[in-house]
């Protein structure tokens, strides 16, 4: 019987799972989005999986697979499997998959609906009857959806100004004390090397995420600036939402050809972090008169790229069915 490897691979974070019949070890570990790695960090977390995660099993006959953040860039992808297959001598294969079309996977197991996706970034993907329709996912210079790095954003903002002595966001400061995200001081010059940071991160988006942390502390203190952005990315959603279901299930005759209620499943750090994200994003669907079904996922994130592998493959359909 062969080994395993199903990993969601974030934007922030990666899940991992390795299944070998009734044997499977979970992990996790901090990642970033393929397309904006280096390959010295790539390697590393490949490495680590192999030898700290893994290591009574590296010398397994193993199939990879993974649903990845910026995996639709064809170079990254490619570069992912040539790592692994570089690195991993007893590899026989790798699949690499989008992280959307692999959260669809887990969330759905292989059946129709819309999942939104709310994590370092934020996209919709719907399927029906072999359709697939796409909203946002244009990452965090356009989509002002609501995603870890638009949040992150604004509560960043409202930082920054706290630090420019406005009284209003004097709470930004506070809670970023709290979560240890600043300490106490001269705020003129933490101010200069906030700005000096996120201008010479290498990467952006994950620099802004960060701040999320801050946005959701904000939220459930009902800091009134915070539940203004918030508001105003649910409403940039109810319009996405409107162009996916329009597209996914109007017809020629401009007659809704979908059962009542549409299927609606949640993936992403969002889901679980912000109270009231779940409600929020079902009232966006129904205010354009779409009824919603919300929908607990069927598995682990870890395992949706086991669960599309399972599609075509036997016995990683027969493994998944101890899940």
């Amino acid at each position: 019987m062969k080994s395993y490897i199903s990993i969601d691979w974030g934007g922030t974070n990666l899940t991992g799972i390795f299944v070998k019949g009734n044997i499977n070890k979970r992990f996790a570990m901090p990642a970033e989005n393929i397309r904006n790695m280096t390959l010295e960090n790539m390697e590393l977390i490949i490495n680590n999986i192999l030898t700290k995660e893994i290591p009574d099993y590296a010398a397994e006959t193993k199939i990879w697979l993974i649903g990845a953040a910026g995996a639709g860039d064809a170079k990254a992808a490619s570069k992912l499997k040539e790592s692994i297959k570089r690195l991993d001598k007893t590899c026989e294969n790798v699949e690499v998959y989008t992280d959307c079309e692999a959260n669809h996977a887990a969330c759905f197991g292989g059946d129709d609906g819309i999942l939104c996706v709310a994590g370092t970034g934020f996209m919709l993907y719907g399927k029906y009857k072999g359709s697939i329709v796409t909203g946002g996912g244009y990452g965090y210079l356009v989509d002002m959806l609501p995603s870890g790095a638009f949040f992150g954003q604004r509560a960043l903002e409202g930082l920054l100004k706290s630090m420019d002595g406005f009284p209003e966001y004097e709470e930004y400061y506070k809670y970023a004390v709290e979560l240890n995200l600043i300490k106490e001081g001269d705020r003129k010059k933490q101010k200069i090397e906030l700005l000096d940071n996120l201008y010479s991160s290498s990467n952006y988006q994950q620099f802004l995420a960060k701040y999320s942390v801050l946005f959701a502390a904000l939220l459930k203190h009902h800091e009134f600036f915070a539940i203004k952005a918030c508001l105003a990315s649910f409403d940039n959603l109810k319009q996405v939402a409107q162009e996916v279901v329009e597209k996914l299930y109007l017809n020629e005759e401009q007659t809704y050809i979908y059962e009542i209620p549409v299927s609606l499943s949640g993936a992403g750090g969002l889901w679980d972090n912000i109270a009231d994200f779940p409600e929020l994003c079902c009232t966006a669907f129904e205010k354009i008169n779409c009824e919603i079904k919300l929908k607990s996922p069927k598995y682990g994130l870890e395992l949706g790229p086991l669960a599309l592998f399972a599609q075509t493959n036997e016995e990683a359909k027969e493994i998944l069915k101890q899940f």
